[in-house]
Parts: structure tokens; C-alpha cells; sequence
């Protein structure tokens, strides 16, 4: 597995936080260029995954946070976690070999269905048990928690090389001047790697469309913003919706997940 790193977020609708976490970065002294190789390298690990990896011995652990509600319909917790363990191998051709997963049982009446939340993390001590949410570890998924479908996924290893602070406090000309929009070599390989983790993420299913953007107003706003991340919005053949972000410095996924205003009804 990855170095571990943690973020907060709350308890109750990780994958809201998610989709809101910050910019926060400098310029650095050398310019990162993405890496031309990453493609290519995804590719083929992905076709040896297929027939090498597998998920590996993990520790299941049960949640103390969320909110509680019938589970009569839902998945087991042990079922979840091993859906959860596939989802996280699909995208992110990480085995779980002596890892722990956290496992939170999520009602939330604003969703169509409740979830399970899976955390992982190197040692059960790295998710905390502050009352107000939790330190997640490593890697974040949601699932529905009836069908198993996959919701979102979250790696919060992968950030800026240097933070500092919100973009927010930055002036305008300074966010354009570290994020220049991007040219056509650099949008070319984003969306071809975006691509690439869509079609993880579907796993039942073809990726049908995929464009830059965000998904606001049931269609997707292609205007650019200044952002150390680039916005793809992909669309399975099943007329599934997802949104992915890719960090430009090193071309690796940071997250993807059902649109909010999809998932959830009074959004």
C-alpha cells in the first residue's frame, strides 16, 4: 500500500466532503510536468491485476460513527467489505494485505438508499474515534448499501506537492498564474487517464461519454476554473453518472463518485 496520510471529514456523507475539498497549494520552485508514461502504466497494470492481484488478508472492524437505520434489506458487513475490497483493487490496484477496513452503516433519509462506508488504513489507531467524525485512513468508498453499487472512492494520498493554504485566500491573477489552463497535450492525457478510471468504475458496464467539466443543473458546466485538479464528468452506457478528479502534477486519481445532486434528492 501507499504512505498513509489523513483528512477529516465527517462521519455522515463522506463522499459530500469529497467532492468539496480544497485546492490547497503553491507554486513550486520546478514546474511538475505530467507524467507521458502514466497512461500506459495504468493500462498494463490493470491487465496484470486481472490475472495476478488479489484482495489479500484484511481485518474488518465495525464503525462507531454514522447514522443508524434498518439494515433489514442490507448487505452483511462482511459482504460489504468484500465488495468494497474489489472496488478499491479495480480502481486503484491496491491489495488490502494486512490493512483494516472500517465498516459504517449510513442512514441518511436525503439518499435513495442507505450506505456502507468503507475506511482503510494501516492500523485500527489511524481512524481516531473523535465524537464530531473520524480521521480516515488511506483510502475512502461508499456503496450502496442494498445493491453494493459503487458510489464513490477516495484516495487522499494523492495531493499537491506543497500545501499552504485555501485557493480561496488567493487573488484571481494568482490562481490563474499557478493553474493556466490547460493545453492540449496535458487535457489529452487527463482525459485519457480519467477515461482509463472510468472504466474501473463501471465495472458492469462501457463508458458511453466522458468530457471536462462538472456536473451542475443535470448537465455539465465544461467551463474551465483554475485548480491544482482536473473535472471529467463520464457517463455509462447505462446512463450511470460519475465525476472524477484527476491532480494534474501527477496524473493520478484523487476522486471519483456519483454526482451529489444525483445521489442526493434535496441537494
Amino acid at each position: 500500500m501507499k504512505k498513509l496520510r489523513g483528512v477529516f471529514m465527517l462521519a455522515f456523507l463522506p463522499f459530500v466532503l469529497m467532492g468539496c475539498v480544497s485546492d490547497e497549494v503553491v507554486e513550486s520552485e520546478t514546474p511538475v510536468e505530467p507524467n507521458q508514461n502514466k497512461l500506459s502504466e495504468l493500462t498494463s497494470t490493470r491487465e496484470h491485476n486481472r490475472e495476478h492481484l488479489t484482495l489479500g488478508d484484511f481485518t474488518v472492524l465495525e464503525g462507531l460513527h454514522g447514522f443508524p437505520g434498518d439494515q433489514t434489506d442490507a448487505l452483511t458487513i462482511e459482504e460489504a467489505a468484500a465488495i468494497g475490497g474489489r472496488y478499491v483493487l479495480d480502481v486503484l490496484d491496491d491489495d488490502l494485505e494486512g490493512m483494516y477496513m472500517e465498516m459504517t452503516f449510513n442512514y441518511n433519509p436525503h439518499i435513495s438508499h442507505s450506505t456502507w462506508i468503507g475506511n482503510i488504513a494501516a492500523s485500527p489507531a489511524d481512524f481516531g474515534r473523535e465524537a464530531e467524525g473520524f480521521m480516515p485512513g488511506l483510502i475512502v468508498f461508499t456503496l450502496d448499501a442494498v445493491t453494493g453499487e459503487r458510489i464513490s472512492i477516495f484516495d487522499s494520498n494523492v495531493e499537491s506537492v506543497t500545501t499552504v493554504g485555501p485557493l480561496e485566500l488567493l487573488s484571481e491573477e494568482e490562481r490563474w498564474a499557478l493553474f493556466p489552463e490547460p493545453d492540449e497535450d496535458e487535457m489529452a492525457l487527463a482525459l485519457a487517464i480519467a477515461h482509463d478510471y472510468a472504466e474501473r468504475h463501471f465495472s458492469d458496464s462501457e463508458v458511453n461519454t466522458i468530457v471536462p467539466g462538472v456536473y451542475f443543473g443535470g448537465t455539465t458546466d465544461s467551463a474551465y476554473f483554475p485548480s491544482s485538479r482536473l473535472h471529467f464528468v463520464a457517463t455509462g452506457d447505462g446512463g450511470k453518472i460519475i465525476e472524477i478528479m484527476i491532480q494534474r502534477e501527477t496524473m493520478e486519481l484523487f476522486y471519483l463518485g456519483v454526482p451529489l445532486e444525483i445521489l442526493v434528492s434535496d441537494f
